[in-house]
């Protein structure tokens, strides 16, 4: 395209030289090429919105339909971790190991937000740099979903209340203590179970089982 431009403002000018002064101290050449650059910047750019806005559609699932039916659960996880990429990506390294596809009977939206409980608190855990690890697999007509991570661990006295509402290990202002809570709700209401493993200094690991069928 550029090139065509070029071509056409040379050939109107050829015989005006005094058009061709006035285009030249203004610079028009350079105005036409940084034109194509700010062009294919922009379309870039929206490519990029397209995408983000993609990404959270899938995530909130706002319409209905969506809401209710079969619900991908590596969908559910890819979706998740690009909304939340910027809050995980400079101190996790993130490991998937999925199994074979796995489809459940539910609500993509409220899975979404239990995924983003785990994987940013597991972040969250992580001081300097760490690994998450994200591992499914089916048995017995369950989708095992397991989210581990590097981080500073759990202490065992906490273990037994890491779900009750309220109940927080950080500090002051720095969570409402209902993340969890949340996660363990919406995991019964999908007549599934969570459960949660974890060592000081070596990190903690959150099991989340449900019913499911391959796809």
């Amino acid at each position: 395209m550029l090139e065509n431009i070029l071509k056409i403002k040379n050939h109107f000018l050829k015989e005006n030289r005094e058009l061709q002064e006035l285009m030249k101290s203004n610079d028009v050449d350079y105005i036409i090429i940084d034109s194509e650059k700010l062009l294919n910047e922009t379309e870039e750019g929206l490519s990029r919105v397209i995408g983000i806005v993609d990404n959270l559609r899938s995530f909130s699932r706002v319409d209905e339909e969506a809401e209710k039916g079969e619900v991908d659960i590596h969908k559910c996880i890819d979706s998740t971790l690009k909304i939340i990429e910027s809050k995980i990506k400079y101190n996790c390294n993130i490991v998937k190991d999925y199994g074979e596809s796995i489809t459940v009977k539910g609500e993509a939206g409220k899975l979404n937000q239990v995924f983003m409980n785990l994987l940013v608190n597991a972040s969250q855990a992580i001081d300097d740099q760490g690994e998450i690890r994200i591992k499914t697999e089916v048995r017995d007509n369950k989708a095992i979903i397991k989210i581990s991570d590097t981080g500073k661990g759990i202490e065992d006295k906490h273990l037994e209340t890491i779900f009750d509402p309220f109940f927080t290990t950080k500090k002051v202002g720095e969570g409402t203590g209902l993340g969890l809570s949340i996660v363990y709700g919406v995991i019964e209401e999908h007549c599934g179970k969570i459960s949660v493993s974890s060592q000081v200094g070596v990190g903690t690991t959150f099991k989340i089982v449900l019913p499911s069928f391959v796809s």
